[in-house]
């Protein structure tokens, strides 16, 4: 196993915005033969309750949350997250 750390900040605004993240063939991971890539996904001062699914890209998004927050609230979650065919993976953001 190897351990890279690959920091990426985005804001997700807008309610069901999706981030598509490149992770392969970036900060040393390798471009073939990556099935999975652990991350952690964090809320800050959240304005109101949510959540944030992460899963692989070219693939239907899964009827489970990666995280779970509620309004004020600060924190994160680490989910492992298999990597699409297209080397990446895809983060949206629902809230009420």
């Amino acid at each position: 196993m190897q351990v890279i750390l690959l920091e990426r900040v985005a804001k997700l605004g807008q309610m069901g915005e999706v981030v598509k993240v490149k992770v392969t063939g970036v900060a040393g991971i390798p471009t073939t033969g990556v099935g999975a890539v652990v991350v952690n996904l964090g809320a800050v001062a959240a304005k109101s309750y949510g959540w944030l699914v992460a899963y692989p890209s070219g693939q239907a998004k899964p009827a489970t949350s990666t995280l779970n927050y509620r309004a004020g609230w600060t924190g994160s979650a680490t989910a492992t997250v298999p990597v699409g065919s297209d080397g990446t993976i895809t983060v949206i953001g629902l809230f009420g």
